[in-house]
């Protein structure tokens, strides 16, 4: 059996996956195989990409996805038919080494408790001359609190495991596939979904200090959406801290469990993500549904809506007028009450 599947799939207006492709398979001993997902029959360089499977055995396109399947359930199925010992997930703009494979048949000798793995993220990758390749266990516990309690997060949690830029034993991906429900992956971000469940099923994690990938950067941006749960105020169409949240409550709820995230790391990371949007009119409107949405939680802190967030508001428009805003001023402006609340 290969040792490790890269799923690939893809997206509307996205690059084609060409380079990544002959990153990937220029070395035919590289223990990989490869799995293209178009996402509709109009997909550019389709034609292409089948000739060059029929070429290349450890290249496989799936059939073009319906026009409008949701990316969660693209990504879903395109796993779904993953064949090697571990999987991982990247998107076509992205680039991954092919030496993973053989750091994933090391991790088996030496760590075999390891089902998901982890590794630096880093703006270029680095050979095995350039960086120590051992991995080592994380402890479970602080990865679920920096996950679900927002423990040192700023508008996402500070985590880095996942499918996507993650990887994951097939045992694994298995479990997680099987315990699906009604309301599993209803999530324009199936990145978090996919990190949720990992931290919630993964026997080990284990994490390697050398970076094995890069991400293209990419903004979110919010789409008119509900909660699946109903009643629960943070959606994908606040910002990504509410769309993560969401994951979070929902994914909670299906395994019987209480949303417990409303925490003063939580609200820090909704001020945070308020902070992300340049335009005035559009951060006044999102401040104005993050307020609205943490004022409908129960707990006592909801008060804290009634004050820190619009004084956020008139903090970053001041800042914007001055030229101070941005991710890199945010912890500057955040008013010292949250802390004490």
């Amino acid at each position: 059996m290969t040792k490790l599947t890269i799923c690939i799939p893809l997206e509307p207006g996205g690059p084609p996956p060409n380079r990544l492709l002959h990153e990937l398979l220029k070395d035919p001993r590289t223990d990989i195989d490869v799995i293209v997902a178009p996402y509709d029959a109009t997909c550019d360089h389709l034609a292409e990409l089948q000739q060059w499977a029929c070429r290349e055995r450890r290249l496989e396109v799936l059939p073009p996805a319906p026009q409008n399947v949701a990316r969660a359930l693209l990504w879903l199925a395109t796993v779904a038919t993953a064949t090697g010992d571990w999987v991982t997930l990247v998107l076509p703009g992205d680039t991954i080494d092919p030496e993973l494979a053989d750091i994933l048949t090391c991790l088996e000798q030496t760590s075999p408790q390891i089902d998901a793995l982890a590794w630096s993220a880093g703006e270029h990758l680095q050979g095995a001359d350039d960086g120590d390749a051992g991995c080592i266990e994380m402890e479970k516990d602080r990865m679920l609190g920096a996950f679900f309690q927002w423990t040192g997060s700023r508008q996402v949690p500070d985590m880095p495991f996942g499918l996507y830029h993650g990887a994951i034993r097939r045992t694994l991906l298995d479990t997680i596939i099987s315990t699906g429900g009604p309301l599993s992956w209803m999530t324009p971000l199936p990145q978090y979904e996919w990190s949720a469940r990992i931290l919630i099923f993964a026997s080990a994690l284990g994490f390697c200090p050398r970076p094995l990938s890069t991400a293209t950067p990419t903004d979110y941006a919010p789409q008119a959406t509900r909660s699946a749960r109903g009643s629960f105020p943070f959606n994908a169409s606040l910002g990504v801290t509410a769309a993560v949240a969401e994951i979070q409550c929902r994914l909670l709820h299906e395994l019987g469990m209480e949303w417990t995230g409303f925490t003063e790391d939580f609200l820090q990371a909704c001020m945070l993500d308020c902070m992300s949007e340049r335009d005035p009119d559009r951060l006044a409107q999102r401040c104005q549904s993050y307020v609205d949405a943490i004022c409908q939680m129960e707990d006592g802190r909801s008060a804290l809506a009634q004050s820190f967030l619009p004084d956020l508001l008139n903090r970053q428009l001041d800042a914007m007028v001055q030229g101070l805003a941005g991710v890199a001023s945010a912890a500057e402006l955040i008013p010292d009450r949250i802390h004490s609340a």
